[in-house]
């Protein structure tokens, strides 16, 4: 399922899961960003959207260079 995110007040997308996990660990997008595919009632940060962080660790795990 598509999905798409905002960066920046611009809209991006579509992604599909696999290339939203890319761009989360490669740190072109963070969990605070928003995200929104269809069935959706409003844009949500991508912390909300569960099965897409599952694997990436929450924000309190994570070390800042």
């Amino acid at each position: 399922m598509s999905i798409y995110l905002m960066k920046n007040n611009q809209r991006l997308g579509p992604f599909d899961d696999s290339a939203v996990a890319d761009l989360l660990k490669s740190g072109a997008f963070g969990l605070e960003d928003l995200a929104w595919r269809e069935g959706m009632s409003s844009w949500e940060p991508l912390h909300s959207v569960s099965h897409l962080t599952q694997s990436h660790p929450p924000l309190s795990n994570r070390t800042v260079a």
